[in-house]
């Protein structure tokens, strides 16, 4: 649904709902990351997420706190977080398309790029013109699955 937001098929404000209200039998949702496990004591101390301070001058984030948590079953799940440092140039030249927010800066780079290339001034058919157009809307697709796919658009 990422890809599709991305794209303007669907729209990321329809795909995205807050835990509490979509299911109400949830009475103790917490959310932050976990910064360490004490597997004898069944403990898991947690990083609570900072917020943005609105109260006070409404720039900064408050200080996360951390919090310690008995459990039962510890259940770990992987996949949270982009790994795109095995790729030389990704992280300074690449958009991720992990949450909602990197949908809308990547559907906004893609609609700029398309509409640059549609300019009166880089529509010719002069080498110059046709090298800038195919500059401005190649993309490549890192990872994505089993494959990544370069892709011309003129």
């Amino acid at each position: 649904m990422l890809a599709s937001s991305a794209v303007g098929t669907v729209e990321y404000r329809s795909m995205t709902e807050a835990i509490r209200s979509s299911n109400p039998t949830i009475d103790n949702y917490i959310e932050g990351k976990a910064v360490g496990i004490d597997p004898a004591n069944q403990e898991l101390t947690e990083e609570l997420t900072a917020f943005r301070n609105l109260f006070e001058d409404g720039a900064g984030f408050n200080d996360p706190s951390h919090i310690t948590l008995n459990y039962d079953h510890l259940i770990c799940a992987v996949g949270t977080q982009v790994r795109s440092s095995f790729v030389p140039g990704a992280q300074e030249f690449c958009y991720n398309l992990k949450t909602t927010q990197d949908a809308k800066q990547l559907r906004t780079a893609i609609g700029e790029a398309l509409e640059y290339a549609s300019r009166p001034d880089v529509r010719g058919n002069d080498p110059e013109s046709v090298a800038e157009r195919r500059r401005r809307v190649r993309f490549c697709i890192i990872g994505g699955g089993p494959t990544g796919t370069l892709c011309d658009v003129e």
